[in-house]
């Protein structure tokens, strides 16, 4: 029996190996997530919610099956597209992909998604796997996420607009139409004059 540093394949001594740094923003990550494992919860920014860790994780997981399956998928040699036996580089590409996920909540979940094209049927396609789509998750982005088929709801405009001020984030009708995965939505338009012209008529 080897030492515990010897690889168990090779026998080749992994304190030999070359040592490869992981960017701060996936380390940064990495201790969120040990962090909420270690708690056993987290806390939603925005609508101060708590939610069970194994949902947060149920989440990370798909979505790194979604972002391997868009960027990685003829990189891939294993039969399914399953983060547990993915190869690890690819699996980092993912993280590296999907840096800051939780943080600023919703606000770089919602950059990220449009950042790599995913799709609410994408995201929702975790229904397809053994758990369903966290309720959390689907009353948070649902109404903020661009949706192909037909303009967003006069609400839904309404909380990206709050969920905007409320982050700090510029507000403008292009950064609205960008918040909210559109280039330059009527509907979008209409709602953001009617705030305007509420917010001039209180001042």
């Amino acid at each position: 029996m080897g030492d515990i540093t010897q690889c168990y394949h090779c026998g080749c001594q992994l304190t030999e190996a070359p040592i490869l740094s992981a960017k701060k923003g996936v380390v940064i990550d990495t201790l969120f997530y040990k962090a909420v494992l270690k708690a056993g919860y987290w806390q939603l920014a925005f609508s101060l919610a708590w939610i069970y860790s194994f949902s947060v994780f149920l989440v990370l997981r798909h979505l790194i099956r979604v972002v391997a399956q868009k960027k990685y998928k003829k990189e891939i040699t294993t039969r399914s597209i399953d983060p547990d036996i993915m190869e690890h580089q690819i699996r980092y590409r993912c993280m590296c992909k999907l840096t800051g996920l939780f943080r600023d909540w919703p606000l770089n979940f919602l950059d990220i998604l449009q950042s790599l094209d995913i799709r609410y049927s994408e995201l929702t396609s975790i229904t397809r796997q053994r758990n369903p789509l966290p309720f959390w998750l689907d009353k948070e982005i649902k109404p903020l996420i661009f949706n192909p088929n037909s303009g967003p709801s006069a609400e839904s405009v309404e909380a990206a607009i709050t969920c905007m001020q409320a982050s700090g984030k510029k507000l403008s009708l292009l950064q609205l139409n960008k918040f909210m995965g559109y280039a330059d939505s009527m509907s979008i338009k209409n709602v953001f004059k009617q705030q305007i012209a509420k917010f001039n008529r209180n001042f």
